[in-house]
Order: C-alpha cells, then structure tokens, then sequence
C-alpha cells in the first residue's frame, strides 16, 4: 500500500531529525498533477493520524495554457482540506531553457 510507504518514509525522516512525527512541520510542492494531489492526499490522512502541521505550496510558471486552472485547483483543493496554501507567481523572459530557469527562480 502506498499510504504505509509513505508512513514509513515519514517516520525515517522524523528519526534522522531526532524528533517525533507530531513535531514535524511538512509542505508538499503541489503542482496539481496526479503524483502531487495522490501525496498530498496520503499526507492529509497521515496528517489526521500524527497531527504535525502540512502546508501546501504551488509555484505558478505561467507558461501552461492551463496554468490559472492549474493554481485555481490546488488553491481550492487546500481550501477543502483546511491546508495552509502558498502560490508563488514566477515569469520567464527566456523559455529555450525552461528547466534551469525555473530551478533557478
């Protein structure tokens, strides 16, 4: 199952951290992509078993021709969760590059 997976990865982190799972603070980088919403989906379950604080950030790049309904969905996907929610609005003069420079930014 994929929930215990990522239950277990949470436990290896907390572990390194020398902390418990409770005082973790975790933000997912949410693209509204199915890999982000399935993540961000098993934190929220796992959210509701520890109780350590999630946030939800999404960096908008502005070059999809979806990308307002892109940030429109995460927003209102951690509204419907009670997520704290970050977007980050980022533009590019200079596309031929895009996987650099949006690393860079």
């Amino acid at each position: 199952m994929m929930i215990i997976a990522v239950e277990n990865k949470l436990n290896q982190y907390a572990a390194d951290l020398n902390k418990s799972i409770q005082d973790l603070s975790i933000i997912v980088s949410f693209s509204s992509g199915i890999d982000s919403t399935v993540l961000s989906y098993l934190m929220i379950k796992l959210r509701e078993k520890y109780g350590f604080n999630l946030y939800l950030i999404h960096f908008n790049h502005n070059v999809h021709k979806k990308a307002k309904d892109m940030e429109q969905f995460c927003k209102s996907f951690a509204l419907e969760n009670n997520i704290e929610y970050y977007c980050k609005n980022l533009s590019f003069l200079n596309l031929s590059n895009f996987e650099a420079s949006a690393r860079d930014k």
